[in-house]
């Protein structure tokens, strides 16, 4: 029993690769049996085996000479860890990472090598027999100083993929890429294949072909028919395949802003330019700029208009490419909310994609926005089980859980995701929308860490709303004000939920420290900036509350009560149960507004029966319902839902 404790824990260091400990741990089991082992000294895992080949084999003859037990030597040189046996016995595939190729040029090419892992990625995927890990969940892993096994037992795989990547350019227009891929067994801890690509860079395609070739030959495993995100040259213009690639890394930026989603929309129209038959660059542009729509970023008919566009270019090109049915599926959702032609748009997008993850995410969405909790939360800890990496899902999965009162989960789920990602991740926001909800003013410490802790750009809209709304609920209206005031940002902070001007949050905080009359010339402001936003894209549901409240604030009872059931009546319950329910406490608000405390009871009475988002701890914490919270009828709600 000593020696197998000795063992272990000698594993464990190995994995570590704590040199020293290790070294002392050998010295130490070997006394045991009177004989003596001296280590040579160990590369770093930029030599990718380090030394533990040594310290394994060293251990076999020693075990071996000591008990010749079958059981020490199948764990430490043949036993799979517990993560990859249990992945494999789920899925009956062996299983694959491939981790983000290093970039050996200059930083400005960490987008090609990106584009390269993710290719390369999407080729394996389409291979019966193997299981390959999202790219999210891999990514996490880019600049890691862990050994090979230990990223096999977090990710659940027996085999791993990595590599390194060098564009390099020459003189007139001349380009070479080289490629270096390793394919590593992480339980045998050996190189099962390597090899360099040195090719000229119109070949890129051909050599992500090659390297998805060998693997699955090295690995013995069967192929499928072509797939469509295996289409081996998607464009003839490297160029243009160059801008859909840096579009497609600010796409998947960890921190998916409007900003950012413009500039990734901007590369794919340069794509399309450059070569317009490239149906894949036509379908990223499809979601591009229906996410900046659906983000609350542009919802101007002009811009849904440019999606549908792209749609049209994209269906003549290539009409059963996978990808358009996921863009097609994104443009019924993200631009219309229009649930059942999107929901069967992902069902063929799954059926015809390698990885299926974005087809079943996009499928979890739409039965989010139908009220149904259940089916999305276990659509999304499936894809999370599979992508045990991948912090978005992890996100969504803990937003999702606010939604269905499961808060103390949802929090710890949210930790989860900051654990595995811990900056540019909503996360923090979401952990402190739960903390809201939950314990009302008792949480409030813990989510002004979370918000504190996010490391996004400081103007960024989550940022502002949530940096802003933690000091109001704290009592801290001035130090809300100056909060705005000192963060430089544009005059409207919108967010999917709601989009108000910067000087409508103002006016509160001026309301509530006293300043009546700044707050009255700010009210003034915000309902000029609304009724301008309103002109320009009337159909944008937000505004009407907003303006609603603003009207409040200046004491239009009835313009108020105008613009908030507009609202309402746009975007009832039944079309949207993430975004509509906020319309409904607009409404509410307005009522309070004006002392019409059962209007007011009966609007939040149907908004805490209906959704988890909004909470008597939530409420309780809003000082624009201070006038009605000693009213017995408010306080009967408060015992039906405390």
């Amino acid at each position: 029993l000593e020696l197998r404790n000795e063992l272990e824990h000698l594993k464990e260091e190995i994995d570590s690769g704590d040199h020293e400990a290790v070294v002392g741990s050998v010295n130490a089991v070997s006394s045991m049996s009177g004989t003596s082992f001296a280590p040579a000294a160990a590369p770093r895992r930029s030599n990718k085996m380090k030394w533990i080949a040594i310290g394994a084999a060293a251990l076999v003859v020693l075990i071996a000479a000591i008990t010749g037990s079958v059981w020490l030597t199948s764990r430490l040189n043949g036993a799979a860890p517990a993560a990859v046996a249990s992945a494999a016995a789920k899925t009956g595939k062996k299983m694959i990472a491939v981790l983000p190729f290093e970039n050996l040029g200059s930083a400005d090419d960490e987008y090609f090598a990106a584009g390269v892992t993710e290719e390369i990625t999407s080729r394996l995927a389409g291979t019966a027999g193997l299981g390959v890990i999202s790219r999210k969940s891999a990514v996490q892993y880019a600049g890691s100083d862990k050994t090979f096994q230990q990223i096999g037992r977090e990710l659940g795989v027996d085999y791993v993929l990595e590599g390194s990547v060098r564009w390099a350019r020459g003189g007139e227009g001349t380009s070479r890429v080289r490629i270096t891929p390793q394919l590593i067994d992480v339980v045998a801890d050996t190189n099962v294949w390597s090899d360099v690509f040195d090719r000229e860079i119109d070949d890129v395609f051909e050599i992500q072909s090659e390297i998805a070739r060998q693997v699955v030959t090295q690995l013995g495993v069967a192929v499928l028919g072509p797939t469509d995100s295996a289409e081996e040259r998607p464009t003839e213009n490297i160029d243009a395949y160059h801008a859909y690639l840096r579009g497609k890394y600010y796409q998947d930026s960890p921190a998916p802003l409007g900003s950012v989603i413009e500039r990734a929309a901007d590369f794919y129209k340069q794509a399309v330019e450059l070569d317009p038959n490239f149906a894949l660059a036509w379908c990223q542009l499809v979601q591009a700029h229906a996410f900046l729509y659906h983000l609350g970023h542009d919802v101007s008919e002009e811009r849904r208009r440019a999606a549908r566009s792209a749609l049209d270019r994209a269906e003549r090109l290539a009409p059963e490419l996978g990808e358009l049915h996921l863009a097609r599926g994104y443009y019924y959702y993200w631009g219309f909310k229009d649930y059942e032609p999107a929901l069967e748009e992902f069902r063929l997008a799954g059926e015809k994609m390698a990885d299926s993850t974005d087809a079943r995410s996009g499928e979890a969405f739409v039965l989010r926005r139908l009220h149904r909790w259940d089916e999305t939360i276990r659509i999304l800890k499936e894809l999370a089980e599979l992508n045990p990496r991948d912090a978005h899902l992890r996100w969504d999965v803990a937003e999702t859980l606010i939604y269905d009162r499961r808060y103390s989960e949802s929090v710890a789920v949210a930790e989860e995701s900051l654990a595995l990602q811990p900056s540019d991740n909503i996360s923090g926001f979401v952990k402190a929308a739960a903390l809201w909800a939950w314990k009302g003013r008792a949480g409030l410490p813990e989510a002004r860490a979370a918000i504190d802790a996010s490391s996004f750009d400081r103007t960024d809209a989550f940022t502002r709303y949530h940096g802003f709304w933690q000091r109001v609920f704290e009592g801290q209206p001035a130090q809300a004000l100056e909060y705005l005031r000192t963060m430089p940002g544009e005059e409207w902070v919108r967010q999917p939920e709601e989009t108000f001007p910067t000087r409508l949050l103002e006016a509160w905080a001026l309301e509530l420290i006293g300043r009546d009359d700044e707050a009255t010339a700010a009210y003034r402001d915000a309902v000029k900036l609304t009724e301008v936003e309103i002109e320009r894209t009337p159909d944008d549901y937000r505004l009407y509350g907003a303006l609603a409240l603003s009207y409040a604030g200046l004491g239009r009872r009835e313009d108020a009560l105008d613009a908030a059931k507009r609202g309402v009546e746009m975007l009832p319950l039944s079309k949207d149960a993430l975004i509509a329910p906020g319309r409904v406490f607009e409404l509410a608000l307005v009522h309070a507004r004006f002392g019409e405390v059962e209007a007011a009871v009966e609007q939040l009475d149907t908004l805490l029966e209906f959704t988890g988002k909004y909470s008597i701890p939530l409420l309780e914490m809003d000082p624009r319902l201070d006038a009605i919270k000693n009213d017995p009828s408010y306080r009967r709600l408060v015992e039906k839902y405390g």
